[in-house]
């Protein structure tokens, strides 16, 4: 034991460090090396480490190192190389490594991001449930009952799939998306002129080109949602934000969302859109290209307009964006909510819209659970 003191003692020996506030030397002592010398001591003894109480370490050259950072100046301090801590200086500190989703990040790392409104329609019904009935099919040789029963299922599944009983029971009690903005909230946001404001209007695509009007136009889901900023925008006198570029799923015509929004706003409603930003392709990228639009233009809150299905993925992603104590808190407002006119007993029978709502539900599930 006692050559491994003097090995010890050999291997890390003291050093002697000016302080830069008092000049005078100062002893840089390892606390394991106090440890391993006091432990040492009480086995040469005949005392045990975990017995020895009235051990005290030697810890002198710490106590000196922590009174020496304690005279130093905040200002005075600088960083040193890496790799390297002494007294008066300021070890480097790692920035944090944002986090990455890791479904956006295995899309982005093999540059297939082109490929993700692909996967996710092979996903959405009817596709699934039409690839189960082929299962069954080829399942009715081998194992007769076993294939009835799986295309049975599939059959059951494409029809309920097709209902708006479907989509409306999927969307209360799974979704779970919020209320409208109310009349009294209305009065509310046009009152409060302390905090800087701004309505944001999500994309939904567009149409390169109308036949009928002869330019580009939105979609109806896109042109939905403007109107309904617009209007809102109109009865609180917030300034209307719109976000929307070139969406993964569509081909580059030389336009942008944003853009066909603009001349929309300003030409068929007659109130032009205060800011846009047209570099967006996702939902993700609307929330993170907003906000760094808007943060330093000092809006403190953002009023955000989409579909009622597509606000819970919507706002979660805001809310990603703008940070905790970002200074930017995000409001819902969704659109979208009325049920279709339609006779009770066509609530349980396929339909176009039936089908439509149920995808555009599933496929918000989707992103909740792969944190698209």
């Amino acid at each position: 034991m006692q050559r491994a003191r003097i090995l010890f003692r050999i291997g890390f020996p003291r050093k002697q460090l000016p302080c830069p506030t008092t000049g005078s030397p100062t002893s840089w002592a390892s606390p394991a090396r106090g440890s391993l010398r006091a432990s040492a001591a009480g086995e040469r003894d005949g005392q045990t480490p975990g017995s020895m109480q009235n051990v005290r370490l030697r810890a002198s050259g710490v106590e000196s190192v922590r009174a020496c950072l304690a005279t130093v100046a905040p200002n005075t301090c600088k960083r040193a190389d890496p790799g390297q801590a002494h007294c008066g200086t300021i070890a480097p500190q790692r920035s944090p490594v944002p986090e990455l989703n890791p479904l956006n990040g295995l899309f982005v790392m093999f540059g297939i991001e082109s490929w993700k409104p692909v996967l996710t329609a092979l996903l959405l019904p009817p596709v699934p449930f039409l690839l189960l009935m082929l299962l069954g099919a080829r399942l009715l040789l081998p194992r007769r009952g076993l294939g009835w029963l799986v295309i049975l299922f599939s059959v059951a599944m494409l029809w309920l799939s097709a209902c708006t009983g479907s989509a409306q029971f999927l969307s209360q009690f799974v979704l779970h998306p919020p209320g409208p903005v109310t009349s009294g909230r209305i009065k509310e946001l046009k009152a409060d002129t302390r905090q800087t404001a701004a309505i944001v209007v999500l994309g939904s695509g567009m149409e390169a080109y109308a036949p009928e009007y002869g330019v580009s136009n939105l979609t109806h889901q896109s042109l939905e949602r403007l109107r309904y900023g617009i209007w809102l925008g109109r009865e609180t006198g917030i300034p209307v934000a719109f976000s929307g570029g070139v969406g993964l799923a569509s081909v580059d015509e030389g336009k942008t969302e944003a853009q066909v929004a603009s001349q929309i706003a300003a030409q068929e409603f007659g109130r032009p859109l205060k800011w846009l930003e047209d570099k967006a392709r996702d939902t993700r990228e609307n929330a993170s290209f907003t906000i760094t639009l808007l943060k330093p233009l000092g809006v403190k809150r953002i009023v955000l307009v989409t579909h009622g299905w597509h606000m819970p993925r919507a706002l979660r992603a805001f809310e990603e964006a703008a940070g905790k104590g970002g200074g930017i808190e995000i409001e819902a407002a969704p659109m979208g909510l009325a049920r279709a006119v339609e006779a009770p007993s066509l609530t349980w029978i396929p339909s176009t819209h039936g089908i439509t709502e149920v995808r555009n539900i599933v496929h918000e599930l989707y992103g909740r659970v792969f944190g698209a």
